[in-house]
C-alpha cells in the first residue's frame, strides 16, 4: 500500500474550528429570528382574531369588556374568553344589547 495520496485532516469538531463555529453560529442565529419573527407574527394574527371576536358580539359586550378592564383585568387573557363565547346565542338571547335605562321613582309628591 502507497501512501502516496495526502493524508487527510480530520473533520473538524465544533468548537474548534472557528469557520464551524461562525457558520452554525450565524445559522443559529437566523433560525432564532425566523423563529422569532413568526412568533410575533402569530401573536398579531390572534389578536386581530380575538378583537374581531369581540367585534361582533355587538356593542355592550364590547363595553362590558372595557368595564372589566377598567377594573383591573388583563386584556389578553379576557379577549381569549370573551373569543370562547357562543355569538350566536348571545345575539339570540338579545345579550348584544343595552338592557333599558332603568330609574327609581320613590313615589312621595312634591
Amino acid at each position: 500500500m502507497h501512501h502516496s495520496e495526502t493524508a487527510r485532516a480530520a473533520p473538524a469538531i465544533a468548537g474548534s474550528d472557528p469557520r464551524i463555529d461562525e457558520r452554525f453560529g450565524r445559522r443559529l442565529d437566523e433560525t432564532s429570528t425566523t423563529f422569532r419573527q413568526r412568533t410575533e407574527a402569530a401573536n398579531r394574527l390572534r389578536l386581530q382574531f380575538l378583537a374581531a371576536r369581540l367585534h361582533a358580539f355587538g356593542l355592550a359586550p364590547f363595553a362590558y369588556f372595557l368595564r372589566e378592564i377598567e377594573g383591573g383585568a388583563e386584556i389578553r387573557s379576557h379577549l381569549e374568553k370573551y373569543a370562547q363565547l357562543p355569538t350566536e346565542f348571545i345575539k339570540a338571547y338579545r345579550g348584544d344589547r343595552f338592557g333599558p335605562a332603568l330609574h327609581a321613582i320613590d313615589g312621595r309628591g312634591r
